[in-house]
């Protein structure tokens, strides 16, 4: 999986996480070291990479979260399906 974002705060680093369920929910899945923080560039463009063990092809019931800090509310997030880019 590759995630991309925009219009973030320069030089500032963010955590993401895949979870279980569509944006309202909260459960991670896999531990938080399975997921490395990107930090965004001077334009405010960040990207972060990993592969992680999803059994359901379609990728329905998951969803990714991005957040300032693991302690903050999320301020991206971005339910999953089959194809899906630029949600």
């Amino acid at each position: 999986m590759i995630l991309e974002l925009t219009g973030l705060e320069p030089g500032k680093t963010y955590v993401w996480h895949i979870g279980h369920g569509a944006c309202a929910g909260s459960e991670t899945a896999g531990a938080p070291s399975d997921y490395l923080p990107l930090t965004a560039g001077p334009q405010g463009q960040g990207s972060s990479s990993g592969s992680f063990p999803i059994t359901n092809a379609g990728m329905a019931g998951y969803h990714i979260d991005v957040h300032p800090s693991r302690s903050t509310p999320a301020i991206a997030c971005g339910n999953l399906q089959t194809g899906s880019a630029n949600q």
